[in-house]
């Protein structure tokens, strides 16, 4: 099997992402990290999915578990929904602007 090397690969994603009129060309580790996802999407096993992708250790391939950041923003985006209750004070953009601004994750940083 032959192998591209990452600059190639980055060239190939710069020229297309030009031609596709795009501000910011996707970096070759989004597909990685895309390819990763849908495996855990599809039920591949933690065993496996490190397999494919070449890490040395479980606990690498278990940082692209997005699950809970997905979780978080299925969340947000239900306040968008015309049945969602708002939230007194709150509408659906004030939520997704926090989201936004903080991260999901900005509690576990303070």
């Amino acid at each position: 099997m032959a192998f591209i090397d990452a600059r190639t690969v980055s060239n190939v994603l710069v020229a297309r992402a030009e031609q596709a009129g795009l501000d910011e060309a996707p970096r070759a580790h989004d597909f990685r990290r895309t390819f990763i996802g849908e495996l855990l999407d599809a039920g591949v096993d933690l065993a496996t999915r490190q397999a494919l992708v070449g890490h040395s250790s479980p606990a690498t391939t278990a940082k692209y578990d997005r699950r809970p950041e997905r979780t978080r923003r299925a969340a947000v985006d239900k306040l968008a929904t015309p049945d969602a209750v708002p939230l007194p004070g709150a509408t659906p953009v004030d939520a997704r602007r926090r989201l936004r601004r903080n991260g999901p994750d900005h509690r576990a940083r303070r």
